[in-house]
């Protein structure tokens, strides 16, 4: 991932997510620089935090995300939440990973809301500083490698 841009990075992320949900593996291998492991432990509320000073793209603030655990006890990342230092239009990058996909677009004030219909992603939301996915928990399944 590092030869690939920020709006790469989230297009394959939504399309990873969108049909099947994989295993929680966005983070480590994929944002931080060689060498660092992800480090969730600072809190927000009930967010846990990673600062972005390990990231490979330098856009990204931190990300901070919500586990919770299904009905066998399985640990699953329930929301993601990446917000950025800078303003990233991802409308576009968003829309073109969901193709095929049955949704609906909400435009908010400050932001674009993306409902999914059949999907493990509940909801997409997007504004200049952030981005946000929150998975389905009816669709969400613990998969065994």
């Amino acid at each position: 991932m590092k030869n690939t841009t920020i709006d790469k990075y989230f297009e394959l992320m939504i399309y990873a997510h969108r049909d099947l949900y994989p295993r929680d593996y966005w983070i480590g291998g994929t944002i931080l620089k060689p060498g660092y492991s992800p480090d969730f432990k600072e809190y927000e509320n009930e967010y846990t935090v990673l600062d972005g000073q390990h990231f490979i793209y330098p856009e990204l603030e931190k990300v901070k995300r919500v586990i919770k655990n299904d009905k066998d006890d399985f640990d699953y990342t329930f929301e993601y939440i990446y917000e950025f230092n800078e303003s990233l239009s991802l409308n576009e990058i968003i829309e073109k990973a969901l193709q095929g996909k049955e949704y609906t677009k909400t435009e908010e004030l400050s932001y674009t809301s993306y409902r999914l219909e059949n999907s493990p992603i509940d909801s997409i939301k997007t504004g200049s500083d952030f981005l946000s996915f929150t998975i389905n928990e009816d669709y969400y399944r613990y998969r065994m490698l």
